[in-house]
């Protein structure tokens, strides 16, 4: 019988799941400070420039509004994508180094630097494009270094990072949005030099310390759907298109952007979606319905824009919830889902943020034409928000239908904390249903993990950083749950398991 299937294992796999997030903030609590800051520097920094009247409310430009400024940063960071991957292609360790990193926050400060002082001393539009266009090409870059460097604490530790810098975000936010302007704006200035000072240090630590205490991951599906590279891109282009082509239809003339109140909560409820995410990883139907949950959040705003009139901020708040948390919960199929691919982590980040950004601004221009052409009245916006909300659906079929449909077995192989891995060259292999079957906790699964690998009990205690009691403890429950008394018994009460599960699949 599947997991999923049997109560008894979803209710275990449910208790699993919040011990497993306990542990997880134990564990970020210890190690991943730096990242959370990190991330969390960069989002408060858009807010800061993009998402927020800080500065946005000093515009007066008579040819250049809010979106014209998004744009021509998104257009920069579409050509730094493109520029990057073309590096990477002969330095694929560029990303991983000091003095990148470093340069990246400073010419993003540049550019912010020159937007404010465009904006705030009413500068001539030119300094303002030059810095708008300067800041997308340090902003996507730290993005891409970013990302690359939480892909490595495994599917569940990105979410979980990602959930904990929107709250700390939060907080940066409100604080910018209180202090004088000057103040903010040096602020915003010293963010991305912050971002970057705080990468490469992320980055070492990420590759020196002990992997996360987290419980399964998700169950194995389909390899030759997960491989395919268009599946994992068109729905991001549709998306990026729908976001674009929300901007303008929302924007109109004077106009800046919503309550900064409603933005700062919508990274407030990102984060705890992201979090939640993360709590109920381990379970399939859970992914599936967190994952889709995005969907509908910007399907229900477009089904809003008719009656837009005096409710615009909050159709704006509602898609941005949903576009933000498929933003980054895309994050965790580039992370780890292209198995047949020869792309590193940097270069299929790189690809989807290209994507992402450049449909965006597609978006935008193809509102822009849809305003040229025809008149915007509340019977054509429902005509466009009946057809993009189809686009987002069979897009949703079309790319992720069969990605999400579970392979013929139940059983992966047991990676390191606990994870499945699909990689032939492991070992052993281990039934899902056993750890809702026996009731594992997830430090057990890791002790588990490795005495089926042949590893000792010193080398168990020092690669997860425990006693040698807490890990004789350990291997004293699971033998006890598992009603084996040898490491032969155990071996063999796994490999049995394994054909029960294969057979009952046949039947």
């Amino acid at each position: 019988m599947r997991m999923m299937d049997d109560p008894r294992a979803t209710k275990s796999a449910l208790g699993s799941g919040f011990s497993g997030f306990s542990a997880g903030i134990k564990h970020e609590a210890r190690f991943g400070l730096l990242r959370c800051l990190g991330l969390a520097t960069l989002l408060s920094w858009i807010f800061g420039l993009y998402w927020s009247n800080i500065f946005v409310s000093y515009l007066d430009f008579q040819n250049l509004d809010y979106l014209s400024i998004r744009s021509i940063w998104l257009g920069a960071e579409s050509l730094a994508l493109l520029l990057l991957l073309l590096r990477l292609r002969s330095d694929p360790k560029l990303l991983s180094q000091r003095r990148p990193q470093a340069i990246l926050g400073s010419v993003a400060a540049v550019g912010t630097a020159l937007v404010i002082c465009s904006l705030v001393w009413h500068l001539d539009v030119s300094f303002c494009i030059i810095g708008a266009a300067v800041t997308g090409l340090g902003s996507a870059t730290l993005m891409v270094a970013w990302s690359s460097t939480l892909a490595k604490q495994g599917s569940q530790g990105m979410l979980l990072d990602i959930g904990i810098s929107f709250l700390l975000a939060c907080g940066f936010d409100l604080a910018l949005m209180l202090m004088p302007v000057v103040v903010s704006s040096v602020a915003t200035i010293a963010l991305p030099i912050a971002c970057g000072v705080l990468l490469y240090p992320a980055h070492l630590r990420a590759r020196r310390e002990p992997q996360a205490p987290f419980v399964l991951e998700a169950a194995q599906f389909d390899q030759k759907a997960t491989s395919t590279l268009w599946r994992l891109l068109v729905l991001p282009l549709l998306v990026g298109l729908s976001y674009g082509l929300m901007q303008r239809l929302t924007y109109s003339e004077g106009a800046v952007y919503g309550s900064d109140y409603l933005t700062i909560l919508t990274f407030l409820i990102t984060g705890v979606l992201s979090i939640a995410t993360s709590v109920f990883f381990v379970q399939d139907r859970l992914l599936k319905f967190t994952y889709f949950l995005a969907l509908p959040i910007m399907a229900t705003a477009f089904a809003l824009l008719p009656f837009s009139d005096s409710h615009t901020p909050t159709i704006q708040a509602i898609y941005m919830v949903g576009f933000n948390y498929f933003y980054f919960i895309i994050w965790v199929f580039w992370s780890g889902r292209w198995k047949a691919s020869k792309l590193s982590i940097e270069q299929r980040f790189a690809v989807g943020l290209l994507v992402l950004m450049a449909s965006e601004s597609a978006g935008s221009l193809l509102g822009i034409a849809l305003k040229g052409v025809v008149s915007i009245s509340s019977y054509t916006i429902a005509l466009i928000s009946m057809a993009v909300v189809y686009a987002l659906m069979m897009g949703a079929l079309l790319s992720i239908g069969s990605f999400l449909r579970p392979s013929s077995s139940p059983k992966g192989v047991l990676s390191g904390s606990g994870k499945l891995s699909a990689d032939p060259d492991d070992a052993f292999l281990f039934p899902l249903a056993l750890i809702g079957r026996y009731g594992l906790s997830p430090r057990e699964c890791d002790v588990l993990n490795l005495l089926v690998r042949g590893r000792t009990r010193a080398y168990i205690s020092k690669m997860l950083y425990i006693s040698d009691n807490t890990t004789r403890t350990h291997m004293r429950n699971i033998y006890r749950k598992l009603d084996v008394h040898s490491h032969q018994e155990l071996l063999d009460l796994i490999e049995e398991g394994g054909r029960d599960d294969e057979s009952h699949e046949k039947r």
